[in-house]
C-alpha cells in the first residue's frame, strides 16, 4: 500500500510540474542586476563519477562579483545537490550577513517549495527546504527565484 502511495504522490509531482513548466518564466539569458543594497546568489550543482560539488556565485547591484564557492558533497540525486547548493547559498549569505538577498537556480522543484511554503517538496528534500526556509527568517529580504539553465551560466560555469 505505502508503494501506491508514493507512487501517486510522485505523479501528483509531477503532473504539477508539467503545469507548472508552461506557467515559468522565458528563456531569457540576460541577467538583471538585483536592488541596490541587495546580493543575487546563483547556485548550481553537477555531479561527477562518485562525487558531486555545488558552486555558488554572489554579485551586487553593478553585477560585480562578490564571492564564489564551491563545495564537495557526497554523491546523491539530482535534486538533493540542488536543494543542498540552495542551501549553500542562503549560508554563505547568513555569514556574510548580507541582508537582502534573491537565491536564483535552475531547478524548480527546489525553488518552488521554497517560494511557496505550502507546498510539499519532493520527500528526499524535505529537511533542506524546511532548514533553507527557517534560515531565510533571518534576513531582512529574501526572494527565491527560478532562473533557466541559459540564465545561470555564471554559477554552472564555476562549478564545472
Amino acid at each position: 500500500m505505502e508503494i501506491a502511495r508514493q507512487i501517486l504522490i510522485s505523479f501528483k509531482e509531477h503532473k504539477r510540474a508539467w503545469r507548472e513548466l508552461i506557467k515559468k518564466p522565458s528563456r531569457d539569458p540576460k541577467w538583471y542586476p538585483p536592488p541596490i543594497d541587495w546580493v543575487k546568489l546563483n547556485f548550481d550543482t553537477t555531479n561527477r563519477e562518485g562525487y558531486s560539488f555545488v558552486a555558488v556565485v554572489s554579485r551586487d547591484h553593478k553585477g560585480y562579483l562578490n564571492e564564489a564557492w564551491t563545495k564537495q558533497i557526497s554523491l546523491g540525486s539530482s535534486i538533493r545537490g540542488e536543494a543542498e547548493a540552495a542551501w549553500c547559498a542562503i549560508h554563505k549569505a547568513a555569514a556574510k550577513r548580507f541582508h537582502g538577498i534573491i537565491i536564483k537556480g535552475d531547478a524548480w522543484n527546489v525553488i518552488e517549495p521554497l517560494q511557496n511554503s505550502g507546498l510539499s517538496p519532493h520527500w528526499s528534500i524535505i529537511a533542506i527546504v524546511k532548514g533553507i526556509l527557517n534560515l531565510a527568517k533571518s534576513f531582512v529580504n529574501v526572494n527565491f527565484s527560478y532562473v533557466h539553465r541559459d540564465g545561470n551560466v555564471f554559477a554552472h560555469r564555476f562549478e564545472q
